[in-house]
């Protein structure tokens, strides 16, 4: 088998960059066409063989859109230094793909569980590009209470949403993936993982629960996703948030005494913050007593840059953010979740 050269490298790069092009006017048919060529081509600079043209056999969309998936991961592995101009890339691709999809229906699939079409978001062209000296957040100025949720809420109502078993992938292997290494937000414990482990091992919580409302695109929305060991992960169940004075469970810092579940001191910021995203994104409400502590964990543990990184990550994938996360103090704006 033919080794892979430099000249061979430099295709793999350029036909990401072809693959990722958001093409504007194609219809799906001649999308997937461009996509099996481009997918035989990158995989013909790894066995030295030449591309040969599409035979015209009709492609399922679907698994061609996994397979550059597959195409990008590969070359992100090969190319470590690159990991956030491929993060970019990625990110084209799922914009993409949603925007054809969106071509042959009047309503954009998933965002109607909360009622909403899919627009441009404040502060953005065309393509969803910022504006010169614009501000996504720029309309929420003066804004507060129920006005600043409806508007909070438009802004993130911009969202391409991901599959579950998508989700749980890029969160496992991607976005709280570092060097190799995922750690469990509620205990601390670590494992290594370059795929979805069993959910024996670590598994996905839901933040906000799926029984309380997280269902459709909700359920797989990133940003109240995050990696807990499976015992923790049962322990806190659906339970409301709250301090827990007399523990019945405890690990790695987080508490719970059957009737509230309380992270560790580390984690209990971006539990709020994913809360109040959660309510305000998807028209929920929460519990008085809870918020109250919600509001006191946002203040006691703020954003730091991993947070803000993770939530670059998901804007990558899902291209809305948290407001939260970019403006903790809109909280305070909110008497009432």
């Amino acid at each position: 088998m033919k080794k892979v050269g430099k000249a061979d490298n430099w295709l793999l790069a350029l036909t990401a960059a072809v693959l990722l092009f958001p093409w504007p006017t194609f219809c799906q048919e001649q999308t997937s066409t461009r996509i099996d060529l481009s997918r035989k081509a990158a995989q013909s600079a790894q066995t030295g063989q030449v591309a040969q043209s599409p035979d015209g056999d009709s492609t399922d969309r679907n698994e061609e859109f996994k397979n550059i998936l597959g195409i990008v991961d590969m070359i992100e592995e090969k190319y470590p230094g690159s990991s956030d101009l491929v993060a970019k890339l990625r990110g084209n691709l799922y914009r993409h793909e949603r925007n054809q999809l969106q071509r042959n229906s009047d309503s954009f699939e998933g965002i109607g569980d909360a009622g909403i079409t899919r627009r441009p978001r404040p502060g953005t062209g065309e393509n969803n590009e910022p504006l010169p000296g614009s501000d996504m957040y720029s309309s929420c100025e003066g804004l507060n209470n129920k006005e600043l949720v409806a508007q909070l809420r438009e802004i993130s109502a911009y969202q391409v949403g991901v599959d579950y078993t998508e989700a749980r992938r890029l969160m496992f292997t991607k976005i709280d993936n570092v060097g190799g290494e995922v750690e469990c937000v509620y205990t601390g414990r670590k494992g290594q993982y370059n795929q979805i482990p069993s959910d024996r091992d670590m598994n996905c919580e839901h933040t906000w629960p799926q029984s309380l409302g997280a269902t459709g695109v909700a359920k797989s929305d990133l940003f109240h996703l995050f990696p807990t060991d499976s015992k923790a992960n049962s322990t806190r169940g659906s339970l409301p948030f709250g301090t827990v004075s007399s523990p019945t469970w405890e690990n790695g810092g987080s508490k719970c005494d059957g009737k509230v579940f309380e992270p560790r001191p580390e984690h209990r910021g971006n539990v709020a913050r994913a809360i109040f995203y959660f309510a305000v994104r998807y028209g929920k409400t929460i519990d008085a007593s809870e918020e109250a502590a919600l509001r006191v964990w946002n203040k006691e543990d703020p954003v730091d840059e991993t947070e803000r990184g993770r939530c670059n990550k998901i804007e990558n994938v899902q291209h809305n953010r948290n407001p939260f996360i970019d403006h903790p103090e809109f909280a305070d704006r909110i008497n009432d979740f």
